[in-house]
């Protein structure tokens, strides 16, 4: 997969498993993110993260749940650029979210699925994917 087709391909697989993005189920999204993982991309170094917390990054507080896949653009050889594919889920905060916070990047771990299991196993993972209301878009932009 070219990493220009990246967002589309993560869009396709979300729908071919019967997601909805009116009412969003974060664990469906996860599921459908761990098969992207295993997906080659062409060119590029890629690395996962898994984040959760509450923050105003736009003026309004809200809490993230972010599934995460990020691309190392090269050049010749040389760091040219990165750019990081989203299946971010956002919520007005509630008391229990409020207090959650935490992010895993898989570099720490050996393989992915390690990476995935130690994530699925955190409480705030748990809480995250319990709770009902979250909204949810799909991106990829330049960091």
């Amino acid at each position: 997969m070219a990493p220009l087709n990246a967002e589309q391909k993560l869009k396709d697989l979300l729908v071919a498993e019967g997601f909805d993005f009116t009412h969003p189920d974060p664990s469906l999204a996860w599921s459908v993110f761990k098969s992207f993982a295993i997906i080659p991309v062409e060119g590029v170094d890629d690395g996962f993260l898994w984040q959760l917390g509450c923050h105003d990054f736009t003026g309004e507080k809200l809490c993230y749940l972010d599934f995460v896949r990020q691309f190392s653009f090269y050049d010749e050889g040389e760091y040219d650029h990165m750019e990081q594919l989203h299946i971010e889920f956002t919520s007005k905060p509630t008391p229990a979210l409020s207090p959650l916070e935490r992010n895993q990047w898989a570099f720490d771990y050996p393989s992915l699925a390690e990476f995935f299991q130690d994530v699925e196993g955190f409480p705030e993972f748990q809480i995250a994917l319990k709770h009902a209301s979250w909204k949810v878009k799909v991106c990829q932009e330049e960091v």
